[in-house]
């Protein structure tokens, strides 16, 4: 007798229809398998469902709308500078770099410059810039675009957080709504949401 393999590609193309058959026979789907199942689609380069889709963004949307992520952990030195943000702190740098209101900067100019600034190592400032570099762009050109941007959105500076605060009111929805809807959505029942 022998053993049948079931690779992960075919586990998750099999799990994510059976979760989507549960939902739709009104039996309690496991969010946290939905997640489970998600990401071995993803890893494992499986095509997923529409609908198993459109299940795990409410399943992440409710967990986002709920605050039942966990936040980042901290590890290792402080990332903030003497009680300022290191992403304020980055956009500093590349605005001394680009010559945003002065002339251009080299980068051990701009370094030494915040150092001061903040009364801090210059390797300090450049693990500040290290973490939040990502927040600009690759080139002065493009972070001249996003300047522009932001100022034509009224927006000062690249964020580092999304303020989630604003995701609920932003759909027009109290929060109980919202997670009401969600939860609807994720159990396979119809919703007011479009």
């Amino acid at each position: 007798m022998s053993t049948a393999t079931i690779s992960p590609a075919q586990h998750a193309t099999m799990m994510q229809t059976i979760a989507l058959d549960e939902r739709r026979r009104g039996l309690p789907v496991s969010e946290r398998n939905v997640l489970v199942v998600l990401s071995e689609a993803v890893l494992s380069g499986v095509p997923i469902d529409p609908g198993f889709q459109a299940l795990a963004n409410a399943i992440v949307a409710k967990a986002v709308i709920a605050g039942n992520l966990t936040a980042r952990k901290k590890e290792g030195r402080p990332q903030g500078i003497k009680g300022h943000d290191a992403a304020m702190v980055t956009t500093e740098f590349y605005e001394l770099l680009d010559g945003v209101g002065s002339s251009e900067m080299t980068e051990s100019e701009a370094e030494l410059e915040l150092a001061l600034l903040y009364d801090v190592d210059v390797s300090t400032i450049k693990r500040a810039v290290q973490s939040e570099k990502w927040l600009h762009g690759d080139s002065k050109a493009a972070r001249e675009q996003a300047r522009r941007s932001n100022a034509l959105l009224g927006v000062s500076g690249p964020q580092a957080e999304v303020d989630d605060t604003g995701l609920v009111e932003l759909a027009c929805l109290e929060k109980d709504e919202a997670l009401a809807q969600l939860q609807a959505t994720i159990r396979g029942r119809p919703s007011s949401m479009s």
